[in-house]
């Protein structure tokens, strides 16, 4: 067989050729990196793309994914698309915070992530998280009035009481927001555990002519409600106990008629108001009957109106919410609403998912009880 040399020449140059041609295209063409990527994410974003976005924030991330700043506008991104859709919210929350996670991860000093993943918390009252920020941010931020909120409270919670350290974070919330409700509710629980009668007296008189707006941030509104509860337990002529439970009952009801209700909140709001409510029923001696009965009555109403609308199906209740409410109905021993509201949270669809499983468990727990009420 005679072999044609000649053609066998013309293609081993060729692909000499070609090769060549390809090792110039990697030297001299550079790879486009996330600088590129982004400008295309952002036209997207600033368009309302939010799918098309996040593309691009994708092909960004591939080549550089340890960048914060490119974690932070996703975030961002996020939070934009929650606004724009609404019925997205909840899917973009858990989104926008894992953006927002990565990007206090990898950018160790910066504060912004970090006062974001707080503020959020402090919105949703998540407390664990909250005070996990608050301690992060601090360092990053000595000025940073949600981080010494939390902080404050935290001091004054603990077992003893760390007043020096609450005394420290309460400092530049009375130099920044010395009239904001929050700031004004751990003056007043340090003056409580200090048993400084005349500050707590003041403070007292202070938050009756704070501002109670309706869009006014909700944990500035949910320190209102604990002063008001707060007030309602001081000794008090009964005329005057009748006006300080009526404000309770219009801090309470703003808040559980927020538009997106928080389950941990609407759980805080029916425990306040029970605890009130026991305290009321242990001091009834110094109050008439007939003023004991009506304020008891008035409590009654105030915490049912404000679970009715917590566990409103277009409230969207979680099972905590039920759990919170069937807690209730079992301290007053009303057994057949409580199984009702058992009942109705256990048919919810979250009930079953892994996540709720403690929230299902404890509303079996509540269920046994319930019905032991009736041997």
């Amino acid at each position: 067989m005679t072999v044609r040399w000649k053609p066998l020449i013309v293609l081993s140059g060729l692909f000499l050729v070609v090769a060549v041609l390809g090792l110039l295209a990697f030297v001299l063409v550079p790879p486009y990196g996330s600088d590129d990527v982004l400008p295309m994410a952002r036209a997207e974003w600033k368009a309302k793309k939010y799918d098309r976005a996040l593309i691009q924030f994708q092909r960004a991330l591939q080549k550089d994914p340890k960048n914060a700043e490119i974690h932070e506008q996703v975030a961002a991104m996020y939070a934009d698309w929650a606004e724009a859709v609404p019925a997205k919210r909840g899917d973009l929350r858990a989104r926008r915070l894992r953006s927002l996670a990565d990007a206090a991860k990898y950018g160790r000093q910066r504060a912004e992530p970090r006062r974001l993943l707080l503020a959020d918390a402090l919105r949703h009252d998540e407390w664990a998280e909250s005070l996990h920020w608050a301690r992060e941010l601090v360092p990053l931020d000595a000025e940073a009035a949600d981080a010494h909120y939390v902080l404050a409270l935290d001091a004054i919670d603990a077992q003893p009481p760390r007043l020096a350290e609450a005394r420290t974070h309460l400092e530049p919330l009375q130099k920044r927001e010395p009239n904001r409700p929050r700031t004004v509710w751990v003056q007043a629980q340090v003056a409580e555990q200090t048993n400084d009668e005349a500050a707590l007296t003041d403070l007292l008189q202070i938050s009756r002519s704070l501002p109670a707006a309706d869009d006014a941030d909700p944990v500035d509104r949910m320190a209102l409600l604990r002063l008001r509860v707060l007030d309602a337990r001081q000794p008090t002529e009964a005329n005057t106990l009748a006006e300080r439970i009526d404000a309770v009952r219009v801090e309470a009801e703003r808040l559980a008629g927020d538009p997106e209700p928080v389950p941990g909140r609407v759980a805080g709001i029916g425990r306040l108001l029970d605890s009130l409510q026991d305290h009321l029923t242990k001091t009834a001696k110094t109050v008439p009957d007939d003023t004991n009965k009506a304020t008891s009555d008035a409590l009654e109403t105030i915490i049912g109106t404000v679970y009715g609308k917590a566990t409103d199906p277009a409230a969207s209740p979680d099972p905590s919410t039920y759990q919170a409410y069937a807690e209730h109905l079992l301290t007053r021993q009303k057994r057949e609403p409580c199984l009702d509201a058992i009942a109705k949270g256990l048919a919810l669809p979250a009930a079953k998912r892994p996540a709720w499983t403690g929230a299902a468990m404890g509303l079996r727990e509540l269920g046994v009880k319930a019905a032991l009420l009736d041997t």
